[in-house]
Order: structure tokens, then C-alpha cells, then sequence
């Protein structure tokens, strides 16, 4: 009975979006709606410089000034077959301290 139990809060989180959280697989999403700066991430191995390919990321843009709605919630995905992530929309430019991308692990 507890592993039904289990089962129905998976299924929740999933028809719910896991509580807030977007999640892509096989797309390269645009995270953030407001603004007219656009940039691509991705991932790369650190010792060999590759690109990291299929591997789960987490992002979170961190800047203070971005105000747009988009940036509240984590953005998870998988990367594609280039190893990028996402397209960053904002309303100013980022550097590469205004945001946090990460291999999700685990």
C-alpha cells in the first residue's frame, strides 16, 4: 500500500510540473520571456573541453535585476546533442557570475 501511496505523489508531480519546477528533454528551451538580451548555454566536460551531451542540468539565473517572472522557478532539463541548455532571455546582459549552471547529479 505504501509504494501505491509512492506512486500517486509521482504521478502528481509530474501532471503538476514537479511542484513549480520546468523540466525539458530533447528541446533546447528559452528560459526567461522579458528583454532583449539572448545568450545560449551549455555544458562542458572540465578536463577535455567537450561538450557534456544528454547530460540533466539545473539553471538559475542569479542577478538581482532580472525581475522576470521565469527566473523564480530552477529550470531542469537535459542538454542536446551539442551539449547546450537553454537560451537565456533577460532584460540586461549576463555575465557568467549572473547565472548558475550546473550538472544535476543524482
Amino acid at each position: 500500500m505504501n509504494a501505491f501511496k509512492w506512486l500517486v505523489v509521482v504521478i502528481f508531480l509530474v501532471i503538476i510540473g514537479g511542484g513549480g519546477y520546468w523540466y525539458y528533454k530533447n528541446t533546447l528551451p528559452t528560459y526567461g520571456s522579458e528583454g532583449a538580451f539572448e545568450i545560449t548555454v551549455g555544458l562542458l566536460e572540465p578536463k577535455t573541453n567537450q561538450p557534456m551531451v544528454d547530460t540533466p542540468f539545473y539553471l538559475v539565473v542569479t542577478k538581482d535585476t532580472e525581475t522576470d517572472p521565469a527566473f523564480k522557478k530552477p529550470l531542469f532539463g537535459v542538454t542536446d546533442s551539442a551539449g547546450r541548455a537553454a537560451k537565456i532571455v533577460s532584460k540586461t546582459q549576463l555575465n557568467a557570475n549572473d547565472y548558475v549552471l550546473v550538472q544535476k547529479v543524482g
